[in-house]
C-alpha cells in the first residue's frame, strides 16, 4: 500500500523551473486547447452573433475601436469555410457547381470545391476591388475594406453551412433551400456592406452589387485564364 501511494505521489504534478505547477489534463483543459488552436478564445461565436445582428457596428468597432473581442478576419473566413467543407463532406451532400468546357477550368472548379478557404480569399480580392470602387468617396482604404469583406464572406459561409446542414438532415434535393439561401445572401451582403459605411438605401444596393460583381469577376477571370491556357499555351 505504501508503495502504491509513493508511486502516485511521484506521478503527481511538480513545479517547473518557474515555480508553477502544470494544470491537470481534463475535459476543460482539452476544450481550451482546441479553442486556442482555432483562435476561438478571441470570440468566434461572439463574432458570428454580432455579424448576424449588427454587422456594420461590428466591423467599425474592429477597425477603429477594439479588436480584442473578435476573431481575426482572415482566420474567421478560413474557419467558417472549413466548417462548411466538413459539413458537406460528412453529410455527403452533392454540390452543384458550374461546369467549364476546358479541362483547366473544370479542374479549377474542383479545386474551389475542395479549398473554399483559399478560394474565398482570392474571391475576396475581387469583391474588395468592387467595394472600394463603389464606395470610393468614403474613408476606408483597401486593407480596411478587405477586413470588411472577409467578415461578410465568413458569415456567408456560416449561412451556407446552415443550409447544407438542413439539406443533409432532411435529405432534400435542396432546390428550394438553395434558391432561398442565395436570396438571403444577396440581402445580407448588401445590408452588411452598406451598413458599414452609411445607413442609406443606395449603400445597401451598392453593397449587394459589389459582392455580386466581385464573385462574377472571380469566375470570369478564372475562365479567361483557363481558356487562354487551354487554347494558346497548352495547344502550342
Amino acid at each position: 500500500m505504501d508503495t502504491l501511494q509513493n508511486s502516485f505521489e511521484d506521478s503527481a504534478p511538480s513545479a517547473d523551473i518557474t515555480g508553477t505547477v502544470p494544470r491537470r489534463i481534463d475535459a476543460h483543459y482539452i476544450k481550451e486547447e482546441v479553442a486556442h488552436l482555432l483562435h476561438l478564445e478571441k470570440g468566434f461565436f461572439y463574432t458570428v452573433k454580432e455579424l448576424a445582428i449588427r454587422p456594420g457596428k461590428t466591423m467599425r468597432t474592429f477597425l477603429f475601436e477594439n479588436r480584442n473581442r473578435y476573431t481575426k478576419p482572415v482566420i474567421f473566413l478560413i474557419v467558417t469555410s472549413l466548417i462548411y467543407t466538413i459539413i458537406v463532406g460528412y453529410l455527403r451532400i452533392d454540390e452543384r457547381v458550374m461546369t467549364g468546357k476546358g479541362d483547366t477550368y473544370a479542374s479549377f472548379l474542383t479545386w474551389v470545391q475542395k479549398n473554399y478557404g483559399y478560394a474565398n480569399i482570392l474571391m475576396g480580392f475581387f469583391i474588395t476591388l468592387w467595394t472600394g470602387l463603389l464606395f470610393r468617396k468614403h474613408r476606408f482604404n483597401f486593407f480596411e475594406i478587405s477586413v470588411l469583406v472577409c467578415y461578410v464572406m465568413g458569415q456567408c459561409m456560416m449561412l451556407f453551412s446552415a443550409e447544407a446542414l438542413f439539406r443533409g438532415v432532411t435529405r432534400s434535393s435542396g432546390g428550394t433551400s438553395q434558391l432561398l439561401i442565395l436570396i438571403v445572401l444577396l440581402v445580407y451582403t448588401g445590408w452588411a456592406i452598406g451598413q458599414s459605411f452609411e445607413k442609406k438605401t443606395v449603400n445597401y444596393l451598392k453593397g449587394g452589387l459589389a459582392y455580386f460583381l466581385g464573385t462574377v469577376s472571380f469566375y470570369v477571370v478564372a475562365a479567361g485564364i483557363s481558356m487562354f491556357y487551354d487554347g494558346v499555351l497548352k495547344g502550342s
